[in-house]
Formats: structure tokens, C-alpha cells, sequence
């Protein structure tokens, strides 16, 4: 079995972060009321960029800049598409 989608509504108002696995890649569409304010592509197995992937997305999602926990929410659904 393997994820190929993620949808995720963020803390802040209208926020939402849509994660995809495209082929080699993971992609991070992040919206505002649905509207694209920007996206990334990462590779699968850049962990470091993947590490800072979750940090972006969670900082634009929730409106504040996250604690390691808050960060890990993220990360851990990035994991599973990098996977």
C-alpha cells in the first residue's frame, strides 16, 4: 500500500496544505480560502530538505512559527509520502 495524497487544514484561518508523492518527489501545495500562496518540491530521499519542508509548511499553515512538536505533525505526513 502506499499514500499518494495528503490534505491537511491548518490553525490559521483558510489555511490548507495539500501534500502529494510525484514519482521521485514530494509536493507541498500550501492555499489560503484556495487560493495557491506558493509550493515546493522536494526529493523523497532529501531528508534534510524534507526536515525543512515540514518546517515551512507548518509556519505557513498554523500562522506561527512551531515548536519541535508541532513541526513533527507535519514531518511524520511527509514520511509517509517520502516512503
Amino acid at each position: 500500500m502506499r499514500v499518494r495524497e495528503i490534505k491537511v487544514e491548518g490553525e490559521k484561518r483558510g489555511a490548507t496544505v495539500e501534500l502529494a508523492r510525484d514519482g521521485n518527489n514530494v509536493t507541498a501545495v500550501v492555499k489560503y480560502d484556495g487560493t495557491v500562496e506558493h509550493s515546493h518540491v522536494v526529493g523523497a530521499t532529501q531528508r534534510e530538505n524534507l526536515e525543512e519542508l515540514a518546517r515551512q509548511i507548518q509556519h505557513a499553515a498554523d500562522g506561527y512559527v512551531g515548536t519541535h512538536g508541532d513541526v513533527a505533525g507535519y514531518q511524520w505526513l511527509i514520511d509517509i509520502l517520502a516512503s
